[in-house]
């Protein structure tokens, strides 16, 4: 559809990196009293303990799918949430028409915050069909400019937009924002300003950075990271030992994207606090910094609740994925290895023709033996190909 700006294409990059990651924790689902029966203190604690695992959401679809009717308001708007992680067409009419009609406010801002996915997907990450992507972006603008649209629901559907930073209409209604003394107005801006990748908002962002307003300064901070403003290394340096702690995990997250120098010392200094939540904040932000995650699984890693009947989900240890993972770059490593020596045959092939006289006889290679290497290259074309899902 569109180009991507250089930063978008790294944030691109890092969320396919993130999608290859092993799962950390699995929940089994167990119980014949259905989805819709169960009582509502069990539906919230499966609810929250999915959304605290991270990014696994993705695999109750239908349990959302149904809980989204649910009578609850908090289960409603959980089930909201969860549709980020399925950026499916099939999802679009539901997650409007849920937006415009639930009694909730807070489930419609939920509706709308999910919409602003597949403005990802069709602005940054490019794939999604371009009649969808402006049929969701210009439902996303009419609720943020309709008057009459509660103000969260309005500033979710600004920050769902802000993908987009080729739009004139967006860049303006995030300078509208900004310019308004309503904190959550102000607060949506900042973050849109980050999550636009957009340069010219840069030392907005730094400016909000230290901002006598803690609401405002989180947001900076959140904003800095969303941007991968790289002038924003040496003040998240900083929060990185401030005495605000959420500020401070803020800041820790925000190193690997910002990337400026000194980033990936902070984060050492940071792993080894005395505090277990930066330290483990410290130690995931190393990983993201280098791209690269090894985690291990143990028994308290697996959570068993009891639901309606979900998915039956496979339960792999450490070794049986770096297995998987051996395997696949093994047979990658022969199959490059098969085509680097037919190309080495055929060149000295090309050479050995080029090189005799016109009068000489002509030798002819052996068909059959070449019929058999030809075969033989493409038996490992059809190798299993590495599961992106390991």
């Amino acid at each position: 559809m569109k180009n991507m700006p250089e930063k978008s294409a790294n944030r691109n990059q890092e969320v396919k990196f993130r999608s290859t990651q092993t799962q950390k924790k699995v929940i089994t689902v167990e119980n014949d009293k259905g989805m819709e029966n169960l009582p509502l203190e069990e539906k919230l604690k499966l609810l929250k303990e999915i959304e605290e695992m991270g990014d696994w959401r993705g695999l109750y679809e239908d349990m959302y799918s149904t809980w989204l009717e649910d009578k609850n308001d908090e289960v409603r708007r959980l089930s909201a949430a969860a549709f980020w992680d399925f950026p499916d067409e099939e999802f679009i009419d539901i997650l409007m028409k849920r937006a415009l009609e639930d009694p909730d406010d807070t489930v419609c801002a939920e509706c709308v915050s999910s919409l602003g996915r597949f403005i990802y997907e069709g602005f940054v990450s490019e794939d999604m069909l371009e009649d969808d992507f402006n049929e969701v972006k210009e439902f996303l603008y009419a609720i943020a400019t309709e008057p009459t649209q509660p103000d969260i629901i309005r500033c979710r559907a600004l920050e769902s937009l802000s993908f987009d930073n080729t739009d004139s209409r967006i860049t303006a209604l995030i300078d509208q924002a900004y310019t308004e003394q309503d904190l959550q107005w102000k607060s949506s801006a900042i973050f849109s300003m980050g999550r636009s990748h957009n340069s010219k908002w840069t030392n907005t962002i730094l400016k909000e950075m230290n901002s006598k307003i803690r609401r405002l300064r989180i947001q900076a901070v959140i904003a800095a990271r969303e941007g991968y403003v790289r002038e924003a290394t040496p003040q998240l340096i900083q929060y990185t030992q401030d005495s605000d702690k959420e500020i401070r995990l803020l800041a820790i997250s925000g190193l690997p994207f910002a990337r400026g120098e000194g980033a990936i010392e902070a984060l050492e200094v940071a792993a080894a606090d005395d505090d277990l939540a930066v330290v483990e904040a410290a130690e995931k932000a190393i990983d993201d910094y280098f791209g690269l995650e090894d985690e291990e699984f143990s028994d308290t890693d697996r959570v068993d609740v009891r639901l309606g009947k979900v998915s039956d989900i496979e339960i792999l240890d450490s070794a049986k994925i770096q297995e998987r993972i051996a395997n696949a770059a093994s047979k990658i490593a022969k199959k490059k290895e098969a085509r680097a020596k037919k190309k080495r045959e055929d060149d000295a092939e090309d050479e050995e023709e080029e090189g005799l006289d016109g009068d000489e006889e002509v030798i002819l290679p052996d068909i059959a033996e070449d019929s058999e290497s030809e075969e033989e290259v493409d038996d490992l074309d059809q190798v299993e190909k590495p599961n992106d899902d390991i």
